[in-house]
C-alpha cells in the first residue's frame, strides 16, 4: 500500500512539468477536459464567453454555475483582479483561477469568492480524470 501511494505521488509530480509546457490553448482545454470529466458543462465558446471569463460552466444535476479564469502564469495581484471581477458576476456561485505557475507567495486569506487550483492539485486532477494519455500525446 505504501509503495502504490508513493508511486502515485511520484506520478503525480511527473505530471506538473508536462502541463507547464503545454501551449496556453493545450492548458486551457485540459482545464476544460479536467472539469468537463467531473460533469461539468459549458456555456459558450471556450474563451470566449466574456473578458475576464475563460469559462463558464453548470452543473446539469444542481444547476450550480461556476466560472474559471486560467492562467498559465498567475499571482497573488491576478488573484486579486479575479476576485474584483467575481464580485459584479454573482451568477456564478464559485469561481477558480486555475494556474501552473503561481509567483509568490500564496495566501487565500483575503479571497473570498476565488479557488485557487496549482499544477500540484491540478496534475492531481488530470490523473483522476483519466487524461494522462492526453496529456502525454500533447507533450511527445
Amino acid at each position: 500500500m505504501k509503495d502504490a501511494s508513493g508511486a502515485r505521488e511520484a506520478f503525480i509530480k511527473s505530471i506538473v512539468p508536462l502541463i507547464k509546457n503545454l501551449t496556453w490553448r493545450d492548458f486551457e482545454l485540459l482545464v476544460d477536459l479536467v472539469f468537463s470529466s467531473a460533469g461539468w458543462r459549458r456555456l459558450g465558446v471556450l474563451g470566449k464567453t466574456e473578458k475576464d471569463i475563460d469559462l463558464d460552466m453548470v452543473q446539469p444535476v444542481t444547476q450550480e454555475r461556476i466560472m474559471i479564469q486560467v492562467k498559465a502564469v498567475a499571482s497573488m495581484e491576478v488573484a486579486r483582479n479575479v476576485e474584483n471581477s467575481a464580485e459584479l458576476l454573482t451568477q456564478y456561485s464559485r469561481v477558480f483561477l486555475v494556474t501552473h505557475s503561481f509567483l509568490g507567495a500564496l495566501n487565500t486569506e483575503n479571497l473570498r469568492r476565488v479557488e485557487i487550483i496549482d499544477a500540484q492539485r491540478l496534475a492531481t486532477l488530470v490523473l483522476d480524470a483519466g487524461l494522462c494519455d492526453w496529456l502525454l500525446e500533447k507533450s511527445s
